[in-house]
Parts: C-alpha cells; sequence; structure tokens
C-alpha cells in the first residue's frame, strides 16, 4: 500500500452525491456517460431482485477520488455483484492523481459479500485494463466499426460497402425507409413492442420499458435512431451511448421487411 493509500478510507452508498461523481468521471479521461449514478440506478431497478450500490474512495479532507457503480442481487443467501448490468459497460471511476486508490476499490470488490458471493462480474469500458487488481473481468463481446471516409460520406460510405450491401441500401432507400434521431416520446412505446416480441422469440427477458425510458433520459449522450416506413410506422430502432470515441449501439432490433435489413440503414445512420 502505498504512502498516500493510508490516507484514504472506502465506504459504500446508496444515495451518491450526483455533483461529486460528475466531478470524479471529468477527472478520469477513461470514464463516461454510462458511470453517472443514473444508468447505474436505472439498471438496478430493472434487474428483478437488484439494488444498486456505490464504492466510493476518499481522501482525508472528504473528497471522492474513486468510485464504483454495483447492482447486487441476493437469492437463497447466495449473493451476485456486477458492475456493468443489462450488457452496458460499468467499471471503475479513479482519479489519475490519486495513489492507491484503485487497489484499495479492487480489494473492496473482491471481498463483497464473502462467501456468499457466488458471482463478481466486472465489465469495463476502457480500452486498457484500468489500474488496480482486478479479478473476474470481461470484456463485452463486440463488432467494432471503423470507417475512414473522406470527402462526401454518403458517396463514400456506399463506396466502402460489398456490392450485395449497396444494392439492398438502394432497394430500402427507394422504397422510403428512413433512419433519424428522435426524441423517447415520439417511438419509445411502438418500438417496445417490437422489441418484445423479438426477445420471446429469442427466448430472453427485454430490458423493461420504464428502465429504457429511464436511461434515454439521463442525458444527451442517450441517443435514439428510429426506423420508420414511407408512412411513419416504427419498424425498429437502436439505442446507443455517445462515449466520445465510441459510439455504443446498445439495444435493438427491427421488424423484417422486404428489399433487406433495416440495420443497414441503422448503422449508416449511427
Amino acid at each position: 500500500m502505498t504512502e498516500d493509500a493510508r490516507l484514504l478510507r472506502v465506504r459504500e452508498v446508496e444515495e451518491p452525491d450526483s455533483q461529486r461523481w460528475s466531478r470524479l468521471i471529468a477527472s478520469d479521461p477513461a470514464a463516461g456517460a454510462l458511470h453517472h449514478p443514473c444508468v447505474n440506478r436505472a439498471v438496478a431497478r430493472g434487474i428483478p431482485g437488484g439494488c444498486a450500490r456505490w464504492i466510493e474512495v476518499e481522501d482525508e479532507a472528504g473528497q471522492l477520488r474513486a468510485g464504483l457503480p454495483l447492482v447486487e442481487r441476493s437469492r437463497w443467501g447466495l449473493r451476485q455483484v456486477v458492475s456493468g448490468g443489462s450488457g452496458l459497460y460499468g467499471g471503475p471511476v479513479v482519479d489519475p492523481s490519486a495513489s492507491g486508490a484503485a487497489d484499495l476499490l479492487a480489494s473492496e470488490f473482491e471481498r463483497r459479500g464473502g462467501l456468499r458471493t457466488v458471482q463478481r462480474q466486472l465489465v469495463w469500458a476502457g480500452h486498457e485494463v484500468p489500474a488496480g487488481g482486478w479479478t473476474g473481468m470481461r470484456r463485452l463481446p463486440t463488432s467494432v466499426i471503423r470507417l475512414r471516409i473522406e470527402g462526401d460520406f454518403d458517396v463514400g460510405y456506399e463506396a466502402s460497402l460489398r456490392r450485395a450491401r449497396r444494392k439492398e441500401r438502394r432497394r430500402l432507400l427507394r422504397s422510403g425507409f428512413g433512419v433519424q434521431l428522435e426524441d423517447p416520446e415520439r417511438f419509445l412505446e411502438s418500438f417496445y413492442e417490437i422489441y418484445a416480441e423479438r426477445c420471446r422469440d429469442w427466448g430472453s427477458r427485454p430490458v423493461p420499458l420504464h428502465t429504457l425510458r429511464e436511461l434515454l433520459a439521463c442525458g444527451e449522450e442517450w441517443l435514439a435512431f428510429v426506423a420508420r416506413s414511407s408512412d411513419g410506422q416504427v419498424l425498429g430502432a437502436h439505442l446507443c451511448i455517445d462515449l466520445g470515441d465510441e459510439l455504443f449501439a446498445w439495444l435493438g432490433t427491427t421488424r423484417r421487411v422486404d428489399g433487406g435489413s433495416l440495420a443497414t440503414l441503422l448503422v449508416e445512420a449511427e
């Protein structure tokens, strides 16, 4: 333990100070929109039996120097702990100048709940492994699209597609399908019918409607790309989060239509 770490203390909170967390997030280049308390709170409310908790590390002056959002579930006396629930990123937020804070967080996470904790899971959003002795960390399985387009985007994007995908794109556009950013109140309930139906096909539990609504209200970084027919009918959507150097397409699906997959147009808009 470093000398600085001896001056730090760890505590658990159920109602974190959003302003203190905003300042902490701003101090950590690897942190972002998914670390704000409103996100962890909404995710926990959408998981049966879930409770939102935060581990905080303060210095001797009471300043917040590091933190870890968690969702905990208990059943039959056994506990599950996850940072990054419902397929979202989680992980620690650490002031880079706070020597030893990351190790304190990692140690507390490892001890969380003792032997009754049967699962500890950390889903880290960064491109590099965070500081501290973390165990049980995993990266989300994702598909990454990196575009290097110069000049006119539409011309460059179409040229980057395979021939079959270019033909599909043109068919969909000729049929009047389109995608745009929209406010949740304009599309969310219609989209949820499509999403819940598809979850039944997949055999998975949908994220509750109230959770989607709460998350989309967490800040301007939360974006909804909505696919509609020529007569304005909602046919699908992708819910995304702008992480600064990454647009994270978190959740979405579409109805099947003649002419191709509407995901082609959604990805282009994103």
